[in-house]
């Protein structure tokens, strides 16, 4: 009587972990593009009650989309991946911000407030 395996039960395992791992891989890349689209909407929702903030107290939007540390402890977020960024647009009267989402047809945007074109941003813009 032999002991150990065969090499067609030795392929068939090794191929089964490999496309576990490859189900996995993909899984995990997933979570961290809607993890960073969430932290992208917290930001931006953050961002726009400080400036709601601002607006209450000075009775007009900052030109400069910055409503101080005052309104937003740590300063304005940045995106959560270094190769994106916000995009902002101030002026005393209105703003408009947005965020590329990594998920596409994840956004919000609209034609009142779309930076980029698509469904693929998230936007807030002034409330009053």
């Amino acid at each position: 009587m032999k002991n150990g395996f065969t090499l067609f039960e030795l392929l068939v395992v090794i191929s089964i972990i490999g496309l576990l791992i490859a189900v996995g891989s993909v899984s995990y890349a997933q979570a961290q593009k809607r993890g960073r689209d969430a932290r992208r909407r917290e930001d931006l929702k953050a961002w726009q009650k400080a400036l709601e903030q601002y607006y209450g107290e000075e009775g007009e939007y900052p030109e400069d989309c910055s409503p101080g540390e005052d309104f937003l402890p740590g300063g304005v977020p940045t995106d959560p991946k270094s190769s994106f960024s916000y995009s902002s647009s101030c002026d005393t009267d209105s703003y408009c911000i947005c965020a590329k989402m990594e998920i596409e047809g994840s956004g919000n945007a609209d034609k009142n407030c779309n930076w980029g074109g698509s469904k693929d941003y998230f936007c807030v813009s002034n409330l009053q």
